[in-house]
């Protein structure tokens, strides 16, 4: 599933000093994302994080999978808090389809502790769901590379398709993998970058990627 988040952070308490301690979540070692994982739960006067399951993008593609799990997110953040948001901003440059006025940030978790907050739960929920993963195919390594396509990634995938006797089980694993990309742009993929670099693709957007939407 792709995972994303939504976090209300009151303005009186930005300089508190777990709001000054948000970061990138990937610029964070696990031990801090972890800690200020609970501490944004505990602390948040409202949280949600959501995910939209593999089914749902098959059915209508990673980003606006991605998309609804951040409404979903938005909305739960609203319906808990006192008072409705002046802004909503949201992580990246996509708006989503909310009834609140909204403002998109790239590489927002610089610009907004409450960005920070939530992709740090985003972040970490998926990287629970990877090591879940693992236990469930530890050949491939998802505990460690959590989805990304790391160099250990790869060698995964290629071992995977070393073991595959001939180009009709190699067929057959590409139309599997097809479920979660669309035809169109699984073609590009594999002309561009060839079946190796397809799969990394195919298996991040079934695995999903750290998403947040952010009340603010």
């Amino acid at each position: 599933p792709v995972y994303a988040a939504a976090v209300a952070l009151d303005v009186d308490e930005l300089d508190e000093d777990w709001i000054e301690a948000l970061d990138d979540s990937k610029q964070l070692e696990p031990e801090a994302r972890e800690s200020l994982f609970d501490t944004v739960h505990e602390r948040a006067p409202a949280r949600a994080i959501t995910s939209s399951e593999a089914s749902e993008i098959d059915e209508i593609n990673i980003l606006e999978a991605t998309r609804q799990a951040m409404r979903s997110a938005v909305q739960t953040v609203v319906a808990a808090m006192e008072h409705p948001p002046g802004y909503v901003f949201v992580a990246g440059d996509n708006p989503i389809d909310i009834e609140h006025r909204q403002r998109t940030a790239v590489e927002g978790d610089g610009r907004s502790h409450a960005i920070a907050a939530a992709r740090i739960l985003a972040k970490v929920a998926r990287d629970r769901h990877m090591v879940e993963c693992d236990e469930r195919w530890p050949s491939y390594g998802f505990a460690s590379h959590k989805g990304y396509p790391t160099a250990s990634h790869r060698d995964a995938l290629e071992r995977r398709l070393a073991v595959l006797p001939g180009d009709i089980n190699a067929d057959a694993f590409r139309a599997q993998m097809a479920r979660f990309l669309p035809p169109a742009v699984m073609e590009r993929t594999i002309a561009r970058q060839g079946f190796l670099e397809y799969l990394i693709s195919a298996n991040r957007a079934l695995l999903g990627e750290a998403h947040a939407a952010v009340v603010g």
